[in-house]
């Protein structure tokens, strides 16, 4: 059962309400030009892709859950894509950049999810991502809270990722964003 087309008319008020959307710090790192073409992994209702739209030629919101992306159908100039992280259905080296907010650990599969995400991305392209670290009382208590109502999530440690990226042909960094968030943040070299 996929509980994000059970989730997807109250997604946006409860990630609003707990700040967890982050569009601010993404762009920040992410400084999109006008003629670039972006894809958003696990872009959902589109809400985060829909600030950034503004500021790029194109951007694509790819999720596997097809009620999110109805959500999405409220906002003008987003292009929408059902499929999954590990199967994207895009050309090589298509993108200028992708981003991936607070996804990554909901995808099955984030070994072949990250190989797809470099497949897609252009040389040099940026790549960031927003995360949870998973440690001291908050991160147990976000980790049972994921448990209990949403899915069976594999948290990836900001050290872990920061070697699976590398191994998959990234250069980038960690940054701390709270006690409860990380991004990573980097290029395909």
């Amino acid at each position: 059962m996929n509980w994000f087309n059970i989730y997807a008319q109250i997604y946006d008020p409860f990630m609003t309400i707990f700040k967890f959307y982050k569009h601010e710090k993404v762009l920040s790192y992410l400084k999109p030009a006008k003629a670039d073409k972006i894809l958003d992994v696990g872009g959902g209702t589109g809400f985060v892709a829909n600030k950034i739209r503004p500021f790029v030629k194109e951007i694509v919101v790819l999720d596997n859950s097809q009620k999110m992306l109805n959500q999405a159908k409220r906002y003008e100039g987003l292009t929408l894509c059902h499929a999954k992280a590990q199967e994207i259905p895009f050309m090589n080296n298509y993108f200028d950049a992708v981003i991936c907010i607070d996804a990554l650990h909901h995808i099955k599969y984030i070994d072949e999810a990250i190989k797809e995400i470099r497949r897609v991305l252009k040389v040099n392209g940026k790549i960031v991502i927003l995360e949870f670290e998973i440690k001291g009382v908050k991160g147990k208590l976000f980790w049972l809270f994921e448990k209990m109502f949403v899915d069976n999530s594999k948290f990836v440690s900001s050290i872990k990722l920061a070697d699976l990226m590398n191994d998959n042909g990234f250069d980038g960094e960690i940054i701390t964003v709270s006690s409860l968030e990380y991004l990573y943040t980097g290029h395909k070299q």
